[in-house]
């Protein structure tokens, strides 16, 4: 055997330099397997955590305490013993009125004049002069109050002799200025079907109709009416009925 054939043959720096290289890239990895598996081992054998939670909390009744009360109520429906009843709230009581005792109600103020005795102020539509102080409104007839008017027949005498119709005249003058519009009376409330006569104060247009007969000399004023001081100045200038009827 010549030494060629029987001596080892060694290794080259670079091939040394390599397998060192391996080895620790081997070593590298199965430190990098190693880590997480001793990880989950230690984690599966720590104890568990426990968490200390209150089972009372401040005001509230403890569930024993509630759970002890109702089967102490239990118990006692089922042995025949019914609970305690509970104190009942009483109010105070108020003593009765006697009739001396209300106050009586106060009275309404009556809206119209006459309204106790059944009477409304209406809008009395078309209504026709029968002479100066009537007026026809349908079936039933209104007569003013407070005046003293001549009927349509009437004749007044002259200062000099002879006579005028002063009771057509007075008719006429009013007719002309009522000329068919609306007056409001007080009247019963089925006046217009009605065929009853109701004396009552008449407005024309906020106008007291009375009043203005009076002041136009067309009608007198009834004695102690509101009219005697209109009259006083018809008679005084001579108009209507204490005219010549010119």
């Amino acid at each position: 055997m010549t030494p060629t054939e029987t001596s080892e043959e060694t290794p080259s720096p670079a091939r040394r330099i390599t397998l060192m290289v391996a080895g620790l890239a081997l070593l590298a990895g199965s430190f990098a397997f190693a880590v997480p598996r001793r990880a989950d081992i230690a984690a599966s054998l720590a104890p568990p955590m426990v968490l200390d939670v209150p089972t009372e909390m401040p005001g509230m009744e403890p569930p024993e305490a509630a759970e002890t009360g109702e089967a102490a109520e239990t118990g006692h429906a089922a042995g025949g013993m019914s609970a305690p009843p509970r104190p009942e709230t009483v109010s105070p009581e108020v003593p009765a009125e006697t009739p001396g005792d209300i106050p009586p109600a106060a009275p309404e103020a009556a809206a119209l004049d006459g309204a106790a005795s059944g009477e409304v102020l209406q809008v009395l539509t078309r209504p026709i002069a029968v002479d100066t102080s009537t007026f026809q409104v349908g079936k039933a007839r209104v007569k003013l109050t407070g005046i003293e008017a001549p009927p349509a027949e009437r004749r007044c005498e002259l200062a000099g002799g002879g006579s005028w119709p002063c009771g057509a005249k007075a008719r006429t003058a009013l007719r002309g200025w009522l000329r068919a519009r609306s007056i409001r009376c007080e009247v019963p409330t089925n006046f217009a079907d009605s065929q009853s006569l109701t004396e009552s104060s008449c407005t024309l247009d906020n106008k007291d109709i009375g009043a203005w007969l009076v002041e136009n000399g067309w009608a007198k004023a009834a004695a102690g009416s509101r009219y005697e001081e209109a009259e006083a100045k018809a008679r005084t200038a001579r108009l209507g009925l204490w005219g010549d009827g010119s």
